[in-house]
């Protein structure tokens, strides 16, 4: 065999081994998202963080990853390492495109959305998801979507509204109405202490008992009568006296004047 013969068997041989080095090359990739806290309140923002990463010796492509936000965490925004990347809160699909091994982050590229907690989800436990709906290697594409396994995050639990204990509603003594009791200057009452001392007669009980054990009496009654009233009687008494002595002086004067 001569060396002209070798040179085509020669080059079939590497083309062989280039073909078989390309079909048996690795295309592989991982996945995972999670909560950046565990536990949050109602109006707090949190941030859930899905990272995907080239780990085979292919450039991946025609990568899209489903993420979904739990009901109840409303999307605010989403940022990732190129304007490229987009999301879709709808749909909660991330279109990545490629994953180049000689990309800027060495084939891994991660996704940052933003949500606010909403008051649906006072006190629940809520978690997610983060899974490739399809992934490929080559041109034409080759899928690798029955290799990559999906992704769980951690667990985000929301408590109850806190209370301030210094933000509780207090009584304003200031706003307090007192209401004095009504007491009409007619009508008020006079209170007389009649003190009355009684000595028992000689005839009655006890009349061997001497001067130094007088039997004494002490008793409080409350009158009616108002003491304005009182004065007012006394001067219609004085006035009706009066009158009677005017009148009495009249008719002795008549008389006198007759009789002269």
């Amino acid at each position: 065999m001569n060396i002209k013969s070798i040179i085509p068997i020669f080059l079939v041989f590497l083309l062989i081994l280039s073909t078989a080095g390309a079909a048996f090359a690795a295309a592989d990739a991982t996945i995972s998202v999670a909560f950046d806290k565990d536990n949050v309140k109602v109006g707090d923002k949190v941030n859930m963080i899905v990272t995907i990463t080239n780990t085979g010796d292919q450039d991946l492509n025609s990568i899209f990853v489903l993420a979904p936000l739990p009901d109840g965490l409303k999307f605010l925004m989403s940022v990732t390492g190129t304007s490229k990347n987009l999301y879709n809160p709808d749909t909660g699909v991330w279109q990545v495109d490629n994953l180049r091994l000689t990309s800027k982050g060495g084939g891994v590229k991660k996704i940052t959305i933003t949500a606010e907690v909403l008051p649906s989800l006072k006190g629940k436990q809520i978690s997610t998801y983060a899974k490739y709906t399809n992934i490929a290697y080559g041109d034409p594409p080759i899928s690798i979507i029955g290799q990559v396994s999906q992704a769980n995050s951690n667990t985000l639990t929301i408590s109850g509204d806190e209370i301030d204990s210094s933000a509780t509603d207090k009584i304003d003594t200031s706003d307090t109405i007192n209401v004095p009791p009504i007491i009409d200057s007619d009508t008020k009452n006079t209170l007389k202490k009649v003190i009355k001392n009684t000595t028992k007669s000689s005839g009655g009980v006890g009349s061997g008992e001497n001067s130094n054990h007088p039997a004494k009496k002490t008793a409080y009654e409350v009158s009616s009568t108002n003491s304005s009233d009182s004065s007012k009687d006394q001067n219609t008494i004085y006035a009706i006296i009066g009158g009677l002595i005017i009148a009495i002086l009249i008719v002795i004067g008549y008389f006198k004047g007759v009789k002269s």
